[in-house]
């Protein structure tokens, strides 16, 4: 058939000729094969990424679709019906006969939406038409995905945005307010007993380690704060230590921790330096009693440093 074809688009060309051998290669080439196969096997991803898949369609000819979930009643989306003979959606297929108006040049898009609550709740291919050929049989095939776990994922991002703006609105309060001790009383984190402060290095439990060492450690506790100046020491052969973040859990007692500011340190530890590292956590007096456990890490998470026995003033 597409010989015949390319006989009658270049009638006075030698079967021999390079121009002859082109355009066969063209119009038998491995680029219409997939789309104009008989059997056309689709598989639609849960999150849909890049274009619809081709299927070739011809005038007078059937192309079945089936797909293997229900069809909501009255849900099939089909550009250029005036081009078809027959348009006919059942339970799970759709049953499609092109007439010669549809267009050669214009691919049209056919969207359907499924009856049950599974992703993806919709599937896209596009019709190519094509003067001979046509997919007898396409079978559309789901990556399901649960309504469930897209609810899990925005409850996720819905916490994690509210915890940004939460950040957002104390770094807008720390910018726009005194600052010294003035802030400290303005924002509340101070009351009448001042900060309180205790060298903890003593108590402390720090398994060794190959990266970093713990020099010491000097804990403060304010009205709404509490904080832990912690000095490390980063041996000779070590890379450089950075600070990306930190918690600090109740000990005893699972899933009580602290919420820790973002950690603070005036430059990366070079080989062979100590540096201090500043860990904030908001804390009222009586959520800071009890004995803590300081996990830091490094940027990457390579690196991390743990001290047990943690208390405050």
């Amino acid at each position: 058939m597409l010989l015949l074809s390319v006989l009658q688009r270049f009638p006075r060309v030698p079967a021999s000729s390079p121009v002859f051998l082109l355009a066969l290669a063209l119009l038998a080439g491995p680029a219409l094969a997939a789309p104009c196969s008989t059997v056309r096997h689709i598989e639609i991803p849960a999150v849909p990424a890049g274009d619809a898949q081709p299927v070739c369609i011809s005038p007078g000819q059937t192309t079945v679709v089936s797909f293997d979930a229900q069809l909501a009643p009255g849900s099939v989306t089909l550009e250029g019906t005036d081009g078809f003979t027959m348009v006919d959606p059942g339970a799970s297929t759709l049953k499609l006969v092109p007439s010669e108006k549809v267009p050669l040049d214009k691919p049209l898009r056919l969207t359907v939406r499924f009856a049950d609550n599974a992703a993806p709740l919709s599937a896209s291919i596009v019709l190519v038409a094509h003067a001979e050929e046509a997919a007898s049989l396409v079978e559309v095939h789901r990556r399901q995905r649960s309504a469930e776990s897209y609810k899990q994922e925005l409850k996720a991002k819905e916490e994690e945005a509210r915890q940004l703006r939460e950040e957002v609105a104390r770094l807008r309060a720390d910018k726009s307010g005194p600052g010294g001790l003035r802030g400290l009383l303005a924002s509340g984190a101070m009351g009448k007993d001042g900060v309180a402060s205790k060298e903890i290095s003593p108590t402390l439990t720090a398994p060794p380690t190959k990266s970093l060492w713990v020099v010491g450690v000097t804990a403060y506790r304010s009205a709404s704060r509490v904080a832990l100046e912690v000095e490390l020491s980063n041996p000779e052969a070590a890379p450089t230590w950075t600070g990306e973040g930190a918690t600090l859990t109740l000990e005893g007692k699972k899933g009580v921790t602290l919420k820790v500011l973002p950690v603070w340190q005036h430059a990366p530890i070079a080989p062979g330096e100590n540096r201090f590292v500043v860990v904030e956590a908001e804390a009222t007096v009586e959520e800071a009693r009890g004995n803590f456990t300081l996990k830091m890490w490094e940027e990457g998470g390579t690196r991390t440093v743990t001290i047990g026995g943690v208390t405050f003033p």
